[in-house]
């Protein structure tokens, strides 16, 4: 690992070998050191594989102290030149994980004066559920369900970022894992 790093351009670089659950190794040194930041690889395991053998980045991202950059087989190898990231991509379901999520985002984002993407998705409404009314009574449109988290958005997003960063806020319908 120090030779791969070291090949990599990567100084002072600390690693540590331990025995025993790898989860629970991996939090267990994100809490000493404490991390600001855990990046891990992703198998991209699914069905019966992953039910097996389980998904230790997923027990990862569920009970980390701090924000987990995941990084799927399918990514490139190379890192970015000229700057952390160029493009970041943050979706808000407006909960306050997402929240703290665009937070992060706004900040890596001004720091890599990178253009900011903010999406959020709209489900298809669900014939069961009620339909949601406007102020004057009458039945809220996808237009309207559209405008209204738009402008949820614009009100998230600091002047900050909007000073330093392009900031594009995208509305659309759909599956929220497929859009």
């Amino acid at each position: 690992l120090a030779e791969f790093a070291r090949a990599a351009g990567v100084p002072g670089l600390v690693t540590e070998v331990v025995k025993g659950n790898v989860t629970d190794e991996i939090l267990r040194v994100t809490r000493e050191l404490p991390a600001d930041l855990i990046v891990i690889g992703t198998h991209g395991r699914s069905g019966f594989e992953r039910l097996m053998l389980g998904s230790v980045t997923e027990k990862i991202v569920r009970r980390a102290p701090c924000p987990v950059l995941t990084v799927p087989v399918r990514a490139p190898f190379a890192a970015p030149v000229n700057g952390l990231f160029h493009r970041v991509v943050c979706a808000v379901d407006f909960s306050p994980a997402s929240l703290r999520a665009l937070t992060l985002a706004q900040s890596l984002a001004g720091e890599a004066a990178a253009r900011l993407t903010v999406m959020h998705v709209l489900e298809p409404a669900s014939v069961f559920e009620p339909v949601p009314a406007t102020a004057a009574g009458g039945p809220l449109t996808a237009a309207d369900r559209q405008g209204e988290a738009r402008h949820r958005i614009e009100g998230l997003i600091d002047g900050d970022t909007r000073a330093f960063t392009d900031v594009a806020e995208v509305v659309v319908s759909g599956k929220p894992y497929q859009e």
